[in-house]
């Protein structure tokens, strides 16, 4: 999200915020529907379900084996995405980020669990926040404000398509209302179930999902509107960073940004640093406690 909105953003426009529609949708039937099913089992791995559904543990394997390649795929690509940013801002060689971010997270959550995970994911969030916001802002004044935003990158936010033609990128209805399996699958997974499992009873769970699908829909819209304002702030300058080449990556797109935009205010690519950092430790943490999880429990 901190990295990869953005870039969306910038290259092909806001219409990957549609996704806000199918996240709340799922996350809201979630918590009516799955939570009050699956809370008073009190399970350690979610895996386990199937084997009291079906009386074997055929499916309950196979979704352990799909859960786990699923999670390290995913795991892999949050920390190439976020090293490559790195390499960009800081200069870190990309093996000696992977290295630290690695060791750093195995550590916490060995020593402290889930609710070390947990505790670290309730500040990690402040610190994306003001990462994002400062980015938000400072784009936004450089191109003279809101007006210009609109005016320079109309086509980045006007970018919605109603048609009904699948080959869209971002077209209204598969990004809206397709997204809803998709993130209802998310919350099956053992680091959401986790959450569910750690609260007292079933009405706390349920206010988990209540009180952070606003937060993080908004989190979701800022990161993307990022890739407006700083293809705004391009334009002042005439220069496509992406489609010029002067970015070889996609992922670069948005640590360039910051290079450029607070290169005379020290201390705020830091800021970019810590926020993004936090991003990548909060989804690292939560599957490898995840993962640590169905590992013993399951095998």
């Amino acid at each position: 999200m901190i990295l990869g909105f953005p870039a969306e953003g910038y290259a092909y426009g806001i219409g990957i915020a549609y996704q806000v529609v199918g996240r709340s949708a799922a996350y809201m039937f979630t918590a009516l529907f799955i939570v009050p099913v699956f809370h008073p089992l009190k399970l350690t791995s979610v895996n386990e379900y199937f084997c009291l559904r079906y009386g074997n543990n055929a499916v309950r394997y196979m979704t352990l084996i799909a859960g786990m390649i699923y999670s390290l795929f995913y795991m892999a690509t949050v920390m190439v995405g976020t090293c490559v940013a790195l390499d960009v801002v800081i200069g870190i060689p990309f093996w000696g980020t992977i290295l630290i971010y690695t060791i750093v997270t195995t550590i916490y959550t060995s020593v402290g669990g889930i609710k070390a995970v947990i505790w670290t994911d309730l500040f990690q969030p402040t610190i994306m926040l003001t990462g994002m916001t400062a980015v938000l802002v400072k784009s936004t004044t450089d191109t003279g404000g809101a007006e210009k935003v609109i005016e320079y990158a109309k086509d980045r936010i006007g970018s919605t398509d109603f048609r009904s033609d699948p080959t869209i990128r971002y077209q209204v209805w598969s990004t809206s209302f397709g997204s809803f399996n998709a993130f209802l699958y998310v919350t099956l997974m053992q680091p959401a179930m986790q959450r569910v499992y750690s609260t007292p009873t079933v009405q706390t769970a349920r206010n988990l999902y209540f009180i952070s699908t606003p937060f993080y829909c908004v989190f979701m819209l800022m990161a993307t509107f990022e890739g407006a304002t700083i293809f705004a702030y391009y334009m002042t300058k005439r220069c496509d960073i992406l489609g010029a080449g002067v970015v070889d990556n996609i992922n670069e797109i948005l640590p360039f940004a910051v290079l450029d935009l607070f290169q005379d205010l020290p201390g705020l690519a830091g800021l970019f640093t810590a926020s993004l950092s936090s991003a990548a430790l909060s989804t690292m943490s939560s599957l490898l406690s995840s993962l640590s999880a169905v590992t013993y429990e399951d095998l």
